[in-house]
């Protein structure tokens, strides 16, 4: 199956923020992230493996695309402190059912709110699965968009964030002052 991936970068405060997608009419966002586009590409490219074998699609090469209609301007609605501006994108990354779980409940925390990852893990399903939230949350591809940087630990620290706990921390304050 050849499905165009395309994407975009968009200049924020923190930093270039590149988003993948598929699909015309109704974007699919692919992937999300505060990395170089190169590296967040090269993450798509590869098919995810399971026990059972590859999963997942495989993608046409990449296109570059800064007209990015519905995607682009939710980006900078949120960028502009529109709260809802991610609520009616379509996202989809593999991931078990525990993982979509997990991101649903994260999806669904607001701005300025703050959740544990043992709050995700039981909204989830799985009372005791605090680390298995930490591994969805560190298991996203679509970052920012499905906002794990609001899930914390259960002691209020920050936990982790891709290695970027002051990304973590700068987006909280910047929610923060928007409310």
């Amino acid at each position: 199956m050849d499905v165009r991936l395309r994407w975009t970068e968009v200049a924020t405060p923190f930093g270039g923020f590149v988003v993948a997608w598929t699909g015309d009419e109704v974007p699919v966002v692919r992937a999300a992230g505060f990395a170089p586009a190169p590296e967040l590409l090269a993450g798509l490219l590869r098919p995810v493996r399971s026990p059972a074998g590859a999963v997942g699609p495989e993608w046409a090469a990449p296109v570059r695309d800064d007209g990015a209609g519905i995607v682009r301007s939710a980006v900078l609605a949120h960028l502009d402190g529109d709260r809802t501006a991610y609520d009616d994108l379509h996202v989809d990354q593999p991931g078990s059912d525990f993982h979509r779980a997990c991101w649903e409940v994260i999806r669904a925390t607001r701005y300025g709110q703050r959740i544990s990852y043992g709050e995700v893990a039981r909204a989830a399903g799985a009372p005791r699965g605090a680390r298995a939230a930490a591994n969805a949350c560190a298991a996203t591809a679509i970052s920012w968009i499905i906002p794990v940087h609001r899930v914390i630990m259960a002691d209020g620290s920050l936990g982790g964030y891709g290695g970027r706990e002051d990304l973590k921390e700068t987006l909280l304050d910047w929610e923060a002052s928007l409310l």
